[in-house]
């Protein structure tokens, strides 16, 4: 039975969870934020919130236990709820967001300082300044996959635990994060009241039995609503997936150091083939289709390519296009003197120029060298002790995520089944938007997407090398040879299953059926080969999985082909299937001819279709963060490079500025000018020189504020935020 709960939550006080970055001239503890720039509460809080809830509840519920017995009675009842390492949770948190959509003031700023216990003085350096929100009214939802029999026992838990939640974030022991969270009243049922008032009974021995019917009715249980038909005709089998970030997704590798966790900026096979198996729901189905399942997702019967970023192909690009954002093959290196051009070594020959190793941005005759048009961005967590309801020492991680509000593009292909079968078992139709959730973290409020399934013809070349096979055969080194490329990790094994770690003639001509030679020239690179480690873990157990070393994505070679060249059809068929091991897992993917390696640079097809309301959705611009963005931007550019030696000079500047934040613009602005006339009238000594160096500087940044015309409301942080850069430069000058 598939439950949906969704919660209200309603702040009494200004409230704070750190986000665990700062904003540069704002504020050194922000909220996090949502793609919309609106502030929002982490899935990860709100489950760490009920779970600290649950066991002070199995604590004081069974109070008359010995102190061992009861910690493990409150861990059993917060773990059989809300999962732990190994027991997977069945009830998925989302962020929580505000309900009102007014362009109110959601946050605002407090200064604190750090006293020392000892000396009872504030200690050096330790000033600083937290953003809080308001008190308003905020929604998520608690969703989850639960059994006939334990559904209402669970559902009465959260909602008790809801209940029992007072206060949460920073300070909330010095009356900060005064809330209160309970069920929405759904129609004519108040279900919270319902539910504690069973839960209570139960509790004391005393519960009543419970109109079920009711309840359920109560409750909005979800059952998704089958399609009218997932039959679909496509004759290549081959169908494009767009994914649109709602939340963060957090698809780690393996640890750098200690409890850091890098991030990438694409999506690997692995994570969409997990995430689409978790659509059918394999623990409930019945054999003959638990039997299919195995067949599309165990047997190979269903393959997941990894999923490039897309990035707009001009700056006047309608907003519906994008191109796949791929990285450049091995074997390119930059013209001397150039940072943009670069050369193969399959034709130019090997030189010590250094590698080019720039994202390339598939476009129609462009050669612009672009990354992904986002970063990874750091999502620290800390371990919360659950006795002491602080946090533990040293149980620090960090998480590079993928941000929300992006968009990917991959592809699914079916060797066998049509896609009614599939879309049966996963509940997916063709051309239909959905929900899917990737990565770690799923069940906190991370991972959370919006895809869309499209066909894919048979001569539409595939994400990763938007560029017809047909096109790239004309232009070749030689006529009997081809360049071969690596477009995603590759896993090979010999008969003796040990990996290969370069190009071999004997699994190549196995490859392609024919005779084969990688040619050895003067100069000339005959293979560029890099290799890496796969590893991964059993996200159930928390187990490492078998470890595997693949030749990684860009190792290029070159092929000659004495006896007889490869039919076009089975390179197409190579492209499409790709060689190696897990190629339903996106390994193993090649691509013939790259663009980047062929002596003459073609270009590539046309962008693809963004559907604009599922990856584009339209979201009211945030002016006071567009402002404060473009504010930061301008004094960026203004204070670049500038050398000041009197950091004396700066502070004084930047105290004439907080003293005049009530004024208007073109006020402060004639003062600073009739102070800069009396500065020039004065002496010629170095501190005059400084002062007005800084106030031309000053007064430059205040008309560009009169000539953009901005509004009254800004002029108080505009002056804030610009006294707080002068202090910052004034810090470094002392440092």
């Amino acid at each position: 039975m598939h439950i949906k709960l969704e919660f209200e939550l309603s702040f009494i006080s200004d409230w704070h969870i750190n986000a665990g970055y700062g904003a540069d001239g704002a504020a050194d503890a922000m909220l996090e934020r949502g793609a919309d720039g609106r502030p929002l509460i982490s899935g990860a809080t709100l489950k760490g919130l009920f779970r600290e809830a649950v066991y002070d509840l199995a604590c004081n519920l069974n109070a008359k236990l010995d102190e061992k017995t009861l910690k493990k009675t409150a861990e059993k009842w917060a773990n059989d709820l809300l999962g732990a390492p190994g027991l997977d949770s069945r009830w998925r948190f989302s962020a929580a967001t505000r309900s009102s959509r007014r362009r109110t003031e959601a946050q605002r700023l407090a200064t604190g300082v750090r006293v020392d216990p000892r000396y009872r003085r504030a200690e050096d350096n330790k000033y600083f300044i937290r953003e809080l929100g308001t008190a308003e009214v905020y929604q998520f939802t608690v969703e989850g996959q639960v059994g006939e029999d334990v559904w209402l026992d669970e559902v009465e838990r959260l909602a008790a635990a809801a209940a029992y939640i007072q206060r949460l974030g920073g300070r909330r022991r010095r009356g900060s994060g005064a809330c209160r969270i309970q069920l929405r009243n759904l129609p004519n049922v108040d279900l919270n009241a319902a539910l504690l008032g069973h839960y209570v009974g139960s509790i004391q021995g005393k519960a009543e039995p419970l109109n079920d019917s009711l309840v359920r009715e109560a409750i909005e249980v979800i059952r998704s609503a089958p399609a009218e038909s997932y039959a679909h005709e496509n004759p290549s089998r081959r169908y494009r997936l767009l994914l649109y970030t709602q939340r963060p997704v957090i698809v780690a590798q393996k640890p750098q150091s200690g409890n850091v966790y890098l991030g990438d900026n694409t999506i690997p096979g692995s994570s969409i083939r997990g995430a689409f198996a978790a659509l059918a729901q394999p623990n409930s189905l019945q054999k003959d289709r638990y039997r299919q399942f195995v067949e599309l997702f165990i047997g190979g019967g269903l393959h997941f390519s990894l999923l490039l970023p897309l990035v707009k192909p001009f700056e006047d690009a309608a907003a519906g296009l994008g191109v796949p954002a791929v990285p450049p093959p091995l074997g390119l290196q930059q013209v001397e003197g150039s940072e943009d051009s670069f050369t193969s070594v399959f034709h130019h020959g090997i030189t010590k120029k250094k590698a080019f190793k720039k994202w390339k941005k598939l476009a129609d005759g462009a050669r612009d060298e672009v990354a992904p048009t986002f970063k990874t961005e750091p999502h620290p967590h800390v371990g919360i002790h659950p006795g002491l309801k602080r946090a533990d020492d040293g149980d620090l991680y960090l998480y590079d995520t993928i941000p929300a509000g992006q968009t990917f593009v991959g592809e699914i292909t079916l060797n066998q089944e049509d896609w009614e079968s599939l879309g049966s078992l996963i509940g997916v139709a063709v051309g239909e938007d959905f929900d899917l959730y990737l990565g770690k973290g799923r069940n906190r409020g991370y991972g959370h997407c919006k895809a869309r399934i499209e066909p894919v013809t048979e001569d539409q070349p595939p994400p990763w090398v938007h560029m017809p096979l047909e096109k790239r055969l004309d232009v070749r080194p030689a006529p009997n040879e081809l360049l071969m490329t690596l477009a995603s990790d590759t896993i090979l094994l010999d008969k003796w299953g040990a990996y290969y770690r370069c190009f071999d003639q004997d699994w190549l001509e196995d490859v392609f059926g024919v005779q084969v030679i990688i040619p050895e020239e003067n100069q000339i690179a005959s293979q560029v080969v890099q290799t890496r480690s796969i590893e991964s873990f059993d996200a159930r157990s928390g187990l490492p999985r078998w470890r595997d070393l693949a030749l990684a994505t860009g190792s290029t070679v070159r092929l000659r082909f004495p006896v007889q060249f490869p039919d076009p059809d089975r390179l197409r068929d190579l492209e499409r299937d790709g060689i190696g091991l897990r190629r339903s897992e996106g390994f193993g993917r090649v691509v013939f001819n790259h663009p980047a390696h062929i002596g003459d640079w073609q270009g590539f097809a046309s962008p693809l279709s963004i559907p604009e309301g599922l990856f584009n959705p339209v979201v009211k611009s945030n002016n006071d963060e567009t402002f404060r963005q473009n504010w930061l931007g301008l004094l960026d550019r203004a204070f670049d490079q500038k050398q000041f030696k009197d950091g004396r000079v700066l502070r004084a500047v930047a105290r004439q500025l907080v003293e005049m934040r009530g004024q208007r613009i073109p006020e402060v602005l004639q003062t600073f000018q009739n102070l800069l006339e009396q500065a020039q009238a004065a002496s010629e000594r170095q501190a005059y020189k400084d002062y007005r160096s800084v106030v031309q500087v000053v007064a430059g940044l205040l008309q560009k504020l009169i000539d953009d015309d901005i509004k009254p409301r800004y002029t108080r942080p505009a002056l804030l935020v610009l006294a707080e850069r002068l202090h910052t430069l004034a810090q470094k000058q002392e440092d």
